[in-house]
């Protein structure tokens, strides 16, 4: 959580799964692999690439729910400097707040 909340001050942090595949290996068990396309944008950093990784994922039921017990992020495709847009909204303009 440390590292996912440095990212809130990010100009810009799209990530984009795609089609996560998840096989079973039991009723309280699974693996998952999702490809991942990542733009990162750090005013006042050298922080500025697009990324493709997979993310390798296991997981298992608790308490109900499906909770992750091991998460491994392999990039294979990075490319500096590449994010020269225009950032029209700050991403803390655009969280949603919880419903009443």
């Amino acid at each position: 959580m440390e590292m996912l909340s440095a990212t809130t001050t990010y100009d810009l942090l799209i990530q984009t799964p795609h089609s996560p595949v998840i096989t079973l290996a039991g009723a309280h068990q699974a693996a998952a692999t999702t490809t991942i396309h990542e733009v990162i944008r750090a005013s006042g950093s050298e922080l500025n690439l697009e990324q493709y990784g997979i993310y390798f994922d296991d997981l298992a039921r608790i308490d109900g729910g499906w909770k992750f017990t091991h998460r491994l992020f392999v990039p294979f495709y990075v490319s500096s400097g590449c994010v020269t847009g225009d950032v029209l909204t700050r991403r803390s303009a655009l969280l949603r707040g919880l419903p009443l």
